[in-house]
């Protein structure tokens, strides 16, 4: 495996990050070939990653966390989100498409199945005109 990656004093890239760069690298490459195509890929690729998810959090140790770590884990996020919303508004520009519209997509990528799975019995007052999953704005019973 590669060398974990040191700056200032601290771990910047570790060996779990190499190993997570590697296997997203392989699942991207792998994405290009016939084997995207297998029936189940897309449900065996999500439930790796549930997994995966839960690995870290029943792994993760909470005693030494200290208030300046959480600020600077929260202050983290904020970067994230910032990166993401600079990504949206750079694809909006770039396809020339609304940002509502890659901001509905970017949500619709988080939460989509929960949505749909929720939104079965909605009344179209909740879910809006014509979003019913049947086509059909009626209640139904659940």
């Amino acid at each position: 495996m590669l060398p974990p990656v040191a700056i200032g004093g601290a771990t910047v890239i570790s060996a779990s990050t190499w190993l997570i760069l590697l296997v997203t690298t392989l699942a991207l490459i792998a994405s290009t070939t016939p084997a995207r195509k297998l029936p189940a890929a897309q449900p065996i690729a999500m439930a790796i990653i549930y997994v995966y998810v839960a690995r870290i959090g029943a792994t993760m140790d909470l005693s030494n966390v200290s208030l300046e770590t959480m600020g600077a884990f929260v202050a983290m996020a904020y970067v994230w989100i910032a990166i993401h919303g600079a990504f949206i508004l750079f694809g909006a520009w770039m396809f020339r498409v609304d940002v509502h519209t890659l901001a509905i997509a970017s949500a619709a990528n988080i939460g989509a199945r929960r949505l749909r799975a929720h939104r079965r019995g909605a009344p179209s007052r909740i879910a809006g005109p014509g979003l019913h999953p049947d086509g059909d704005d009626r209640l139904r019973p659940g």
